[in-house]
């Protein structure tokens, strides 16, 4: 009996991928980031699971929870700091980004949602 793909006894080769794995890695993570990351909730001493933070509400207004001054502390980006400086209270995240579609804002919101720094209306 043959062995191999297709029966033809060659085993299959492998070449790397035209691009750098790592950095399409990395990119993709950045790109991905919607929820915040939750520690695992412990179920017993051989299972765990983690709880899936949800999007962002962009049709509820919203506020920075956090003192202005204290912004600084968060590592957050130059477009995430502009937003903050934009949230106001008096509107939604999706006037906010009709308001001033600025490159970055997707991005700026989950960082501020991810860090925990955007509270809502009930």
């Amino acid at each position: 009996m043959a062995q191999g793909s297709g029966g033809n006894g060659r085993s299959p080769t492998t070449a790397p991928p035209p691009f750098d794995p790592e950095q399409y890695a990395r990119d993709s993570e950045m790109a991905m980031r919607t929820v915040r990351p939750v520690q695992p909730a412990r179920l017993d001493d051989s299972k765990s699971t983690a709880e899936i933070v949800s999007a962002p509400p962009l049709n509820k207004r919203v506020r920075i929870n956090v003192p202005a001054s204290d912004l600084a502390w968060f590592d957050l980006t130059e477009a995430a700091l502009a937003l903050a400086q934009r949230i106001d209270g008096s509107k939604t995240l999706l006037e906010l980004m009709e308001a001033a579609a600025v490159p970055g804002d997707v991005e700026a919101i989950a960082q501020l949602h991810d860090q925990g720094l955007l509270e809502y209306e009930e």
